[in-house]
């Protein structure tokens, strides 16, 4: 089950970051993205002691990292 729950969050993130961005994807994609994101957003927010607790803050990092990624994807692709 350990093993489960990031990919569970990481789809949910994945799927949300990506209706969210208005870009229609596979669910593989979304999966990575949301997973990626999720480890993004740990990065990111433990230095500044935002740790995620249960499901809906797993949930809540996981899907801003996902933004993030999906920001900086599009940023990268607007200037090539």
């Amino acid at each position: 089950m350990n093993v489960l729950l990031p990919l569970f969050v990481g789809l949910l993130a994945g799927a949300v970051a990506g209706k969210t961005a208005a870009a229609p994807v596979k669910r593989s994609v979304n999966l990575a993205v949301g997973v990626l994101g999720a480890s993004i957003g740990a990065f990111l927010f433990a230095p500044l002691g935002l740790a995620a607790r249960g499901l809906f803050g797993s949930l809540a990092t996981a899907a801003l990292g996902a933004f993030l990624l999906l920001f900086a994807v599009g940023l990268v692709r607007r200037t090539t």
